[in-house]
């Protein structure tokens, strides 16, 4: 990729006293700025992972891919929620998982 045909996304991992614990960047393609941070927290959820952090907060400047993130919780509790209900535990197929799970209600 050539210079102006690139979008690079930074993302720095911190821990609860705000020392850097890692920090990552990563190329794309050019998109537009809404996606552009979306895809920046994506990357630091993928890297907080592969660092094996198992807890960690997103913190971004974009209110409506932040808001979004946070909105989506309510799918972990129903999945929760509804294994338990089946009384089954490990991987799922989400071609498995009932349509009313991914409903906030």
């Amino acid at each position: 990729m050539e210079k102006n045909e690139v979008m690079l996304v930074a993302v720095v991992g911190r821990d609860h006293e705000g020392s850097i614990r890692f920090d990552a960047t990563e190329k794309f393609c050019p998109v537009s700025t809404l996606l552009a941070k979306a895809m920046a927290a994506l990357f630091a959820i993928k890297e907080a992972n592969l660092m094996n952090y198992s807890c960690f907060i997103i913190e971004g400047d974009n209110q409506t891919v932040i808001y979004n993130l946070n909105e989506c919780h309510f799918y972990t509790h129903n999945l929760a929620k509804w294994t338990l209900y089946c009384n089954f535990e490990g991987e799922l197929n989400v071609c498995d998982v009932p349509l009313v799970v991914f409903c906030n209600l």
